[in-house]
C-alpha cells in the first residue's frame, strides 16, 4: 500500500481530491506542488511547495498523483516517475492521448504502472469497465458525450433558447469551461478522450491529431432551428467503430432525436454507449466534471493501486492488423455565410439552400476530406454537424426555398 503520496496540482483536481482524503483520513499527500506561489487558496496544506523536484528527488515518496494542467510539464513529471519505477496516476488526458506508445514502454521496462481514470469521463468509471468488462469480448462500436463543458452550453441553448456567446458566458462563471475555451468547444478535449477510449475498447493507438474534431463554437440558429423542428437536438459525440479490421474515429456535433439517450444526458453530464458482441449496447452516465466528481476518480486509481492492481492493455497485447481508416462517408449537415471552402470538401450534395443569410445543405462527405479541411472550417466559422441514423429522413426544405442538387 502506497504510504507515502505526493501530489502535483491543486485546481479543480488537485483541490478535490485533497479535501476528500481529509474526509476520510486516508491517502493524504505526503508533500503537495504547486505552480504559483501567489495564489490565494482556500485550501490549508502542508508541506507546500513549488519546484517539481521537491516530490521527484525524494526517495521516499512511493506514489505520484499528476494533477495539473499544463500537458508539457505533467510528461516531464509522469515519464520521471516511471523512469523511476514510481507509480503514477494521472488526470491530464493531452498528456495520456499524444503519448500512450511512450508511456507504455516506460510502463513495461521499468515496472511502474500509470493509472488515469479521471482522465476521461470523471464520475464514469469507463476506463475500468473496458479493462475488465470487456476485457475478453469483442467491441464493435463506442460513442458518447465526453466534454461536459460543451455539453453544458448546448443544454442551455436547446432548453433555454439563449445564444452560443450567453451560453459560454455562463459556463465560465460557473468554473466549467477555462477563459479560453477552445480545447472544450473546439472537440479537441473530447479527441483526446476518445484516443484513449480507442486503446482499452479496441487495442489502437490513435494520435488524437489523426481523428477528425469539429466543435461548436459556430453552431447557428437555423442549425439549432432545424433540430427543434424535426424534435431534435444537436450533442458533441465522439465516436468509433470497428469494421473489418478498420476503427474509423471523429468527434462532431451530432443531430440526434431527443429520444436517444444520448440525447437525454443535460448540463455537465457524460454519457457513453459501448456496443458489444455479446452484450449488444450498454449506456452509462455520470458527473463529467467537478472537483469532488474528478477528485473521487482520482482516488480510486490509489485505491486500486494500494490492492496491485493497474491496467493488463488486453486488447492492445492481442490487437492484429487494426488500423484508423478515414475514408469512409459520413451524412451532415452544413450552415455557413461564407461559400469559399464548400468546394473543396467534396460533399455529395443532396439538398441546398441559399438566401441572404448564407447557405444550408444536407449531403454525404469522407472522413478524410474533412480531417484535411479542418484548420480552414474552423476558420471560415462553418458549421458542420453529423446527421444520426435515426434522422436520416433530416430535410431542410422551405417553402419552395429547397434546390436538389444532383452530383
Amino acid at each position: 500500500m502506497s504510504k507515502n503520496i505526493g501530489l502535483f496540482g491543486l485546481g479543480v483536481v488537485g483541490s478535490g481530491y485533497y479535501q476528500i482524503t481529509q474526509k476520510i483520513q486516508q491517502f493524504i499527500p505526503k508533500k503537495v506542488v504547486v505552480k504559483d506561489p501567489h495564489k490565494p487558496r482556500a485550501l490549508q496544506v502542508a508541506q507546500l511547495a513549488y519546484e517539481a523536484d521537491y516530490i521527484l528527488e525524494d526517495e521516499t515518496i512511493d506514489l505520484i498523483l499528476e494533477l495539473i494542467s499544463d500537458a508539457d510539464e505533467a510528461h516531464h513529471i509522469v515519464s520521471n516517475a516511471l523512469e523511476k519505477g514510481i507509480n503514477v496516476i494521472s488526470a491530464n488526458k493531452k498528456l495520456i492521448a499524444e503519448n500512450l506508445k511512450e508511456l507504455l514502454e516506460l510502463q513495461q521496462k521499468h515496472g511502474s504502472k500509470l493509472l488515469y481514470e479521471a482522465s476521461v469521463a470523471a464520475g464514469i468509471p469507463i476506463i475500468e469497465v473496458l479493462e475488465t468488462h470487456y476485457a475478453l469480448e469483442p467491441i464493435s462500436k463506442i460513442s458518447g458525450i465526453l466534454n461536459g463543458s460543451s455539453n453544458f452550453i448546448l443544454t442551455k441553448i436547446f432548453e433555454e433558447g439563449i445564444s452560443y456567446q450567453e451560453a459560454l458566458t455562463e459556463a465560465q462563471k460557473l468554473g466549467y469551461v477555462e477563459a479560453n475555451p477552445y480545447l472544450d468547444v473546439s472537440g479537441s478535449d473530447a479527441a483526446s478522450k476518445l484516443s484513449i477510449l480507442s486503446l482499452h475498447a479496441f487495442g489502437a493507438i490513435i494520435h488524437p491529431d489523426n481523428i477528425l474534431k469539429l466543435g461548436i463554437e459556430d453552431i447557428s440558429h437555423e442549425a439549432v432551428d432545424l433540430a427543434k423542428s424535426h424534435d431534435a437536438v444537436i450533442k458533441l459525440i465522439a465516436t468509433a467503430t470497428v469494421q473489418e479490421q478498420a476503427i474509423h474515429a471523429f468527434v462532431l456535433p451530432t443531430f440526434l432525436p431527443k429520444t436517444h439517450e444520448l440525447a437525454q444526458v443535460a448540463y455537465e453530464y457524460n454519457g457513453i454507449e459501448i456496443t458489444s458482441d455479446y452484450q449488444g449496447e450498454q449506456f452509462y452516465k455520470g458527473k463529467g466534471a467537478g472537483s469532488y466528481a474528478t477528485g473521487a476518480s482520482v482516488l480510486s486509481d490509489v485505491k486500486k493501486l494500494a490492492l496491485g492492481k493497474g491496467y493488463a492493455y488486453n486488447k492492445y497485447l492481442q490487437a492484429k492488423n487494426l488500423h484508423h481508416e478515414t475514408s469512409s462517408h459520413i451524412d451532415i449537415y452544413l450552415s455557413s455565410s461564407n461559400e469559399t471552402i464548400i468546394s473543396k470538401l467534396g460533399i455529395q450534395t443532396r439538398e441546398f439552400i441559399r438566401n441572404e443569410e448564407g447557405i444550408q445543405l444536407i449531403g454525404k462527405v469522407s472522413l478524410q476530406s474533412l480531417l484535411e479541411n479542418q484548420k480552414a472550417i474552423e476558420n471560415n466559422a462553418i458549421f458542420i454537424a453529423n446527421i444520426s441514423q435515426e434522422l436520416a429522413h433530416l430535410s431542410i426544405d422551405r417553402l419552395g426555398e429547397k434546390v436538389l442538387v444532383q452530383r
